[in-house]
């Protein structure tokens, strides 16, 4: 009897722990359960956890959705056309949600043990990938007998991410007397677009990025080739410039062959290591390094650039007449003014090409710089009259 009442008092304080041990998470709240047998915190959502009492603890993590109340001033605001207009709205933001984690499971699954190294190694949206040149394991680029970089067409590797990080716009008012002064500014950071016609530009070399070496004011290397062919590495020799004096393009010889002091040596090591020694143009550079398509030499890498702009969208000079003039015309309020749309940029990554002059519609296009025109800088005059 004794036995059995034992028996019964043990099961009894077994539920009892249990049910004392175990912890729900409703559907708006979340457990964080920390210490003993635990690496990292365990998060659990809309389910049951056990914890051990003393060794671990269990911290409950409000889910609410956070409601955000969106208004603008009983007043109104102001287009830019002088229109009024009213908003009233509701944001909810999810902080947390079941479908949104990473299990540990699906990060040993995929091979990695850490799972930071996990999410940097997952694909995103809007990632640019592209051939790029070869590097040694020091980071060098690889040069081939012809003097250019080896391109790398084992793989293409990733050279940024479309998406950006924050775009936005504000805008200001500023009122003296019957003067008002508004201005509109738009921005945008992160993101990289295509820009192809700067591929292009740097494959003819007729903008400033390409111009390079041109002689040896600029850099250039003094060579001669016993062939009179660039082409043929094999007969370049350089040329010191305290072997010639008072230099002569087309007039200064060595050995019967004229020599130049256009020579490039691009960084780098040969094939087998040693440093790079052999001499180029920078026509040959240019031309083979960039242009359109797929060559052993050509990339696309340097064409996947930044995008980040602020921009004034528009600028404003409004002048209200008094109203001693306006009743003249039996009008209550008459308002002239001048405007001008995309005027300047304050900041762009993008030097020689219009922050905007994407080529579509669709967040793909948007990505790529191609044969579109510049935003237009309109200019405009208004009168505004309330009767």
């Amino acid at each position: 009897m004794m036995i059995a009442i034992l028996i019964a008092a043990i099961v009894v304080a077994l539920v009892v722990f249990s049910l004392l041990c175990y912890k729900k998470a409703p559907p708006t709240q979340a457990i964080v359960v920390t210490g003993f047998g635990l690496s990292r915190p365990k998060v659990v959502c809309g389910r049951g956890v056990f914890v051990l009492p003393v060794v671990q603890r269990a911290d409950r993590l409000n889910m609410r959705l956070l409601k955000i109340d969106v208004k603008t001033p009983e007043t109104g605001v102001k287009t830019k056309e002088g229109v009024s207009l009213w908003l009233d709205s509701v944001v909810t933001v999810q902080v947390y949600s079941e479908n949104s984690t990473v299990s540990d499971e699906e990060v040993r699954n995929a091979g990695y043990d850490d799972i930071k190294k996990y999410i940097n190694s997952r694909q995103q949206v809007g990632d640019w990938y592209a051939y790029t040149w070869k590097t040694d394991d020091k980071g060098n680029y690889i040069v081939g007998e012809n003097g250019l970089y080896i391109t790398d067409t084992s793989e293409r590797k990733k050279v940024g991410n479309a998406m950006p990080k924050v775009t936005g716009g504000f805008g200001t008012s500023l009122s003296y007397k019957n003067w008002t002064l508004d201005a509109a500014f738009d921005f945008r950071f992160g993101g990289d677009v295509l820009n192809t016609p700067w591929q292009y530009y740097m494959s003819v070399g007729n903008i400033e990025d390409a111009v390079g070496v041109r002689d040896a004011s600029t850099g250039g290397v003094y060579y001669y080739s016993d062939t009179e062919d660039i082409s043929n590495k094999g007969s370049i020799h350089v040329v010191s410039p305290d072997q010639i004096s008072n230099y002569k393009r087309g007039e200064t010889m060595i050995n019967g062959h004229y020599v130049w002091d256009n020579g490039v040596i691009l960084p780098g090591v040969k094939e087998d290591g040693t440093p790079n020694d052999i001499v180029v143009t920078q026509f040959e550079a240019n031309d083979n390094h960039y242009g359109w398509g797929t060559s052993a030499t050509q990339s696309y890498a340097d064409a996947v650039q930044k995008n980040s702009y602020i921009k004034c969208r528009e600028i404003s000079l409004a002048y209200t007449l008094p109203k001693q003039l306006t009743q003249k015309f039996a009008c209550t309020r008459l308002q002239l003014s001048a405007f001008v749309r995309n005027p300047f940029y304050i900041y762009r990554t993008l030097k020689l090409f219009d922050s905007e002059t994407s080529d579509g519609t669709n967040w793909i296009y948007q990505a790529q710089v191609g044969g579109s025109t510049a935003s237009a800088r309109t200019f405009g005059f208004s009168l505004r009259a309330s009767f």
